[in-house]
């Protein structure tokens, strides 16, 4: 009999026990769910914030570089006024950039809803730049020196999408900030990655102090956003940017990305490392 109540007590000790454990366990696992929303809702706010910050991004560099070049050419129309038929030809080209520029509006936002396009061939990205050096050229009068080399690769939206805005940035800073003339514009296909570099001969060193060199060419006023954006959007893709006067006069802009790894590519670099 004692043996039983023992055996008794010590079952209801036990179940007690487990009861107990039981109730710890739902709190701890309802505190975890807790955490666990929090998270989410702290990576989701993130994720808009970013998302946000990308958006404004490239709106900006989109109208940035379109609206500076409008800026020129209203400029160039006042002198105009006399000649009919050039003045009806500018205000033409001014009414084509403005649609042009409502159009890529409309594509970047539109890139939030779609799926991501396949990757560019390297001769679509070659052809693309020289078209903004073109364009930009045929609107400023600033001289334009496209140069390429080496063995081109295939590129994915992000990349290409990133070069070429990063092209309108560049050469809207050399006409708007540095006064330029000519620009050169160098392509270069390196083993590992894509250089594109803009070189100008407009004020860069005798403009300013060189501590005042980041403001006057991308950090100040109206420009901040510009090269700021372009190097977040070059670090996103392992990239990099560098800007600031040359030793020759002038100012140079380069931006460097890494060609993107195929599944195999990573795998052997994996097994090499």
């Amino acid at each position: 009999m004692l043996a039983f109540s023992l055996a008794l007590v010590g079952g209801l000790c036990w179940f007690g026990w487990a009861q107990r454990a039981q109730y710890l366990l739902v709190v701890r696992l309802h505190e975890t769910q807790e955490q666990l929303r929090e998270q989410m809702a702290r990576g989701e706010a993130l994720a808009a914030e970013q998302e946000r910050t990308r958006i404004a991004r490239d709106i900006h560099d989109v109208l940035s570089h379109s609206l500076a070049v409008l800026s020129i050419q209203v400029q160039a129309a006042r002198h105009l006024m006399s000649d009919p038929e050039r003045l009806t030809a500018k205000l033409d080209d001014m009414a084509m950039l403005i649609r042009e520029s409502m159009a890529e509006s409309r594509r970047v936002v539109g890139m939030l809803r779609e799926n991501p396009p396949a990757p560019s061939r390297q001769d679509e990205l070659s052809a693309s730049l020289r078209s903004i050096a073109t364009t930009f050229n045929e609107r400023t009068g600033v001289s334009c020196r496209f140069a390429e080399s080496g063995t081109p690769h295939n590129v994915n939206p992000q990349q290409r999408e990133t070069l070429q805005l990063a092209l309108r940035e560049m050469l809207t800073n050399a006409h708007r900030h540095g006064a330029a003339q000519t620009v050169w514009i160098t392509v270069g296909w390196q083993a590992a990655g894509i250089t594109l570099e803009v070189h100008d001969d407009g004020l860069g060193a005798s403009a300013a102090p060189p501590e005042t060199f980041a403001d006057e060419r991308g950090n100040g006023e109206g420009g901040h956003h510009g090269l700021q954006g372009m190097r977040e959007r070059a670090q996103a893709l392992g990239g990099q940017v560098e800007a600031g006067p040359a030793e020759t006069g002038g100012f140079t802009v380069s931006l460097r990305l890494p060609y993107e790894q195929s599944g195999e590519q990573a795998a052997q670099k994996g097994r090499r490392s």
